[in-house]
């Protein structure tokens, strides 16, 4: 079961944004306006994603809020 390491209390264009993991996994997730469910936009390692947090400052008190961060994120994982 998947856990959520990192929810944002902030919006971006109307749209949510979290985090899960199953422990070996990092999962991206978006919620639409309209939705009533996040969905998956983007996986990868849990290493990885680390990494990723640790550069960005993804759990940092003070800027670590900004969703533009995992929707950026998921971008560059789909492409």
């Amino acid at each position: 079961m998947a856990k959520t390491i990192k929810a944002f209390t902030s919006l971006l264009g109307g749209y949510a944004y979290r985090v899960t993991s199953d422990g070996g996994v990092v999962n991206y997730q978006e919620r639409g306006p309209n939705a009533s469910k996040f969905t998956t936009k983007a996986s990868e390692s849990l290493e990885s994603f680390e990494v990723f947090a640790k550069a960005t400052g993804l759990f940092d008190a003070y800027g670590g809020d900004n969703p533009a961060i995992v929707c950026r994120r998921i971008r560059q994982l789909n492409q």
